[in-house]
């Protein structure tokens, strides 16, 4: 639900609307990015598994729209400590991956939701000015994590696998 309402967002700025070809709405909050071998592929799914049983779903609270000045523009979150917990787990599945020779993951500090990216510098400020003066609010309970893979920065990812987390005290 809080995927169309923000689809519905989007397509309600004329400023983002004016370059489709360079927005792209893909619903979900990345927490860390790596590079690894296909055969490590088993090993990092058994690490992310242990990790996330242990993990307590949680809540995530949309607030409002800011951007980068690279081009895009994301709905915030207002709480950052389950993701930096959840990054602080990962640190196993990192070592393992630096020690087989690749760079270390790149960690996100302040998770988002992207809803437009790649924008020219013009449609950029005039998405922002639009988005700026709207109010979105939204909340949802984070239950799983995604482990997506893709070959290169322009391939759609594919799901390798979905890890469950621990049903929180209130769910």
């Amino acid at each position: 639900a809080i995927v169309e309402k923000l689809q519905e967002e989007q397509l309600g700025f004329p400023s983002v609307g004016v370059n489709q070809t360079n927005t792209r709405f893909n619903p979900q909050i990345k927490i860390a990015g790596f590079r690894a071998k296909e055969s490590m592929e088993a090993t990092i799914i058994r690490w992310m598994q242990n990790i996330c049983s242990l993990q307590k779903s949680f809540p995530i609270t949309f607030n409002n729209y800011s951007g980068f000045p690279s081009g895009s523009i994301h709905v915030r979150i207002m709480e950052h400590e389950p993701f930096h917990q959840l990054t602080k787990e990962l640190t196993v599945v990192d070592e393992y991956i630096k020690s087989s020779g690749f760079p270390q993951m790149r960690m996100v500090s302040k998770p988002h939701m992207t809803i437009a990216s790649k924008l020219s510098q013009t449609v950029y400020e005039k998405a922002m000015l639009d988005f700026s003066q709207k109010s979105f609010f939204e909340s949802f309970l984070a239950k799983e994590l995604v482990l997506i893979k893709r070959k290169n920065a322009f391939e759609k990812g594919k799901t390798i696998n979905v890890f469950g987390l621990m049903p929180s005290a209130n769910q």
